[in-house]
């Protein structure tokens, strides 16, 4: 059977537990890239330490709730749960982040649009009730597909 990519079907943002259903354009979650050196003979070393994280969402509205969070600093929260189609069969998506956020703004048009982007200090996702992700850069956590990438480090230094 041919692999099949997950399709998006349908997605609701909550800021600050409250649910924006249906009024969400689009999103993208952090990449997950490592520090990378210039090793012997130009081979390159991956450190594991995670480069700097960051999301959007582009929202079709643009509520109070918003800036509410926007105030709480680097404590503003951001959760992100889809349904997934692949090969005809549903998954769950869920992600939680947490950090601070920027709002920007469109041109007015008859249809605003705000970009929130938000500075992650925190993301846990799960894929059918799976973890795949679980960052908590303050406590020095980064657990990727099962494996804690920051175990030695915090090991050695605390």
């Amino acid at each position: 059977m041919a692999n099949i990519p997950a399709v998006g079907r349908q997605v609701n943002v909550f800021v600050g537990g409250i649910g924006f259903v249906g009024k969400t354009e689009e999103y993208k979650l952090p990449d997950i890239k490592t520090t990378k050196m210039d090793g012997p003979n130009g081979v390159p070393v991956d450190t594991g330490i995670l480069e700097k994280l960051e999301a959007e969402v582009t929202l079709n509205t643009l509520s109070d709730v918003i800036f509410t969070e926007l105030s709480k600093l680097q404590n503003a929260q951001i959760t992100l749960k889809s349904a997934l189609s692949e090969g005809g069969v549903s998954k769950s998506s869920r992600a939680s982040l947490t950090g601070s956020i920027d709002i920007e703004r469109d041109p007015f048009k008859q249809k605003e649009t705000a970009k929130v982007k938000i500075h992650v200090l925190t993301y846990q996702e799960e894929i059918d009730g799976k973890e795949v992700v679980n960052i908590d850069l303050p406590n020095n956590i980064a657990i990727v597909g099962g494996k804690d990438l920051y175990e030695d480090i915090r090991n050695a230094i605390m």
